[in-house]
């Protein structure tokens, strides 16, 4: 099948029954000129670039976080070298009482699993 460029710019063929008409082309024309194209497509921003200096800064807030999360933990860390010094201690002064202890624990913990 032979193609040519016609004189208003359309690709057509050279053969009666597979020629595309001009009013087909021009009915399909608005539709294509009417879609974007590359040199006028512009990114979405998430704010002009002017006002992003004028937001709020999250930034202190997150440090208070972040101080208070560090201060619990350091309070929870210290709680815990507490009592474990204080059970290494009992444990050492102790040792049949622990063990006594530690059998009486097992069997609560059994008899609650068996049911």
């Amino acid at each position: 099948m032979n193609t040519d460029v016609k004189s208003n710019g359309v690709l057509g063929a050279s053969q009666p029954g597979d020629s595309v008409s001009d009013a087909t082309v021009q009915a399909a024309a608005p539709a294509v000129l009417a879609k974007p194209t590359a040199d006028t497509f512009s990114f979405p921003t998430s704010a002009p670039a002017g006002t992003r200096d004028k937001e709020p800064v999250k930034a202190p807030r997150l440090r208070l976080i972040k101080g208070r999360l560090a201060d619990a933990r350091e309070a929870v860390a210290h709680s815990y070298h507490e009592a474990s010094a204080s059970t290494d201690a009992f444990v050492h002064d102790s040792p049949w009482k622990s063990i006594a202890y530690a059998m009486l624990g097992g069997v609560i913990i059994g008899m609650i699993a068996a049911r």
